[in-house]
């Protein structure tokens, strides 16, 4: 998997979980079935994955948050928030790509 691959399935699971009311409303739609595949997938590697990394996937990727709002709930900065994302992605790559 490609990094602009990655980005892509992880940009699907925080829209599903920041529409998430609305595709349940939508029962039978095949997006919303092959994005709890990708939810599930997610959750098995993040699971993993050091503590920081773990909080920075859940406020970006579970919460919908922008990088600037999880910085501010993580108190930590936007700078940070960034190398961390980068780290994220660095990390599920590996796990992905073994």
């Amino acid at each position: 998997m490609t990094k602009q691959e990655l980005m892509a399935e992880l940009q699907d699971v925080r829209y599903y979980n920041t529409h998430r009311e609305m595709f349940c409303k939508a029962e039978n739609t095949g997006f919303k079935a092959k994005t709890l595949e990708k939810i599930g997938k997610y959750a098995d590697l993040i699971i993993n994955a050091p503590l920081r990394l773990q909080m920075v996937y859940h406020k970006i990727f579970t919460e919908g948050k922008t990088q600037a709002d999880a910085a501010k709930e993580l108190d930590i900065s936007v700078s940070y928030t960034k190398s961390l994302i980068r780290k994220l992605y660095t990390y599920l790559l590996e796990r992905i790509n073994r």
